[in-house]
């Protein structure tokens, strides 16, 4: 059984790894907690409320902790680490984006 499960990490690793796709694995659960904070109102209507509050998104994506990401993902953003992609993160949201 421990053959089969360390075969598939193996292969599942691998897939990430060499994918031309740009991938990142990340825990949200710090943004979650964070907007749990916010008024009722507020969560009901989360969507409008983010468009009009600009400054939660900016703290919403400080909260966003990136575990990795594969060679692909470093080279989109032009790091060559997870830790400078993770320094760049709230950079990369700028108002343009921040606003769509």
């Amino acid at each position: 059984m421990n053959d089969n499960l360390e075969y598939y990490q193996k292969a599942y690793k691998i897939l990430y790894t060499d994918s031309p796709i740009p991938k990142w694995e990340e825990d949200l659960s710090e943004v979650m907690k964070y907007l749990s904070t916010l008024p009722e109102d507020a969560i009901n209507n989360l969507s409008n409320y983010l468009i009009e509050n600009i400054s939660v998104v900016q703290e919403c994506v400080k909260r966003v902790n990136v575990k990795d990401a594969n060679p692909a993902m470093l080279k989109m953003f032009n790091v060559s680490n997870v830790s400078e992609l993770v320094t760049q993160l709230p950079s990369l949201f700028t108002p343009v984006t921040l606003s769509k």
